[in-house]
């Protein structure tokens, strides 16, 4: 079995159609995951209801943002299970995630981490889940959704227990980078799930009323300058420095192999 912890923003605006139709797609998968949401914003309750997850507090923050080296460990402490993933509230979970967790920690008993790219869309409704609606998700990727940048995952499966994470603020960027980093400095195996799970990701402003685009958001907010700076230089993994580190594997259908050099996107849906 496999838990899945976030946090979330606070149900309003467009962040309301966006983590519901995330969180409720994570109750749609299978098997079904354990699902512990942190935090206590405007919504959370409710959601928490509607799907049988489980809601907790107790994390420590900057600026009213959860800090993930706080997040990580309470999930580490709070899980039921084993096999734990981080994924951001408003990432659809179409197809795939439990099963390949379990087949990367089959394959590597001793300690991984998944890893996995989403797939940027438009879509602001809240979608009601009847029907094979995987099916209608999938049409509606193949048709205009992209590819997201191999600089970044949205995905983090481990086998606890993982190693420390600085204090690294939830929301800007850079701390996926480093995570890469540090497992392959542990020689850890990082796991491209991509080929076979599927998320969709909706695409949105930054910032006040969600009025800014990412690059300005992220060069202007001052805890994107705090995240680089606990980051360092050394630490800005891409899967194509993974490769290079020799710590790169790729699961498929059938298999999980190794991956030398990163070369063309490896995924369709």
């Amino acid at each position: 079995m496999l838990t899945i912890f976030t946090t979330c923003k606070q149900f309003k605006g467009s962040a309301r159609a966006h983590q519901t139709n995330a969180l409720m797609s994570w109750r749609y998968c299978v098997p079904r995951p354990h699902v512990i949401i942190y935090g206590m914003e405007a919504g959370v309750y409710d959601i928490c209801q509607r799907m049988g997850a489980e809601q907790r507090g107790g994390v420590e923050r900057v600026d009213d943002l959860p800090l993930l080296d706080s997040m990580f460990k309470r999930a580490q402490e709070d899980s039921p299970t084993d096999l734990i993933a981080y994924t951001n509230s408003d990432i659809m979970h179409i197809d795939g995630l439990p099963v390949a967790v379990d087949r990367a920690a089959e394959r590597f008993p001793d300690g991984f981490l998944g890893v996995c790219r989403r797939w940027d869309l438009t879509f602001d409704e809240e979608y009601p889940f009847h029907g094979d609606w995987r099916a209608w998700m999938k049409k509606l990727i193949s048709r205009q959704a992209v590819l997201h940048s191999r600089c970044s995952s949205d995905v983090f499966a481990f086998k606890r227990p993982l190693w420390d994470l600085p204090a690294f603020a939830v929301g800007r960027p850079g701390w996926d980078n480093w995570c890469m980093w540090r497992a392959t400095q542990e020689g850890w195996p990082v796991v491209d799930m991509t080929p076979v799970v599927t998320l969709a990701h909706p695409l949105h402003g930054y910032g006040p009323n969600a009025s800014m685009n990412v690059l300005d958001f992220w060069r202007d907010n001052p805890l994107s300058k705090r995240n680089a700076d606990l980051m360092g230089s050394d630490t800005q993994y891409c899967f194509k420095h993974v490769a290079q580190a020799g710590a790169l594997w790729r699961m498929s259908e059938t298999d999980i192999y190794h991956v030398a050099e990163e070369g063309s996107d490896p995924a369709t849906v």
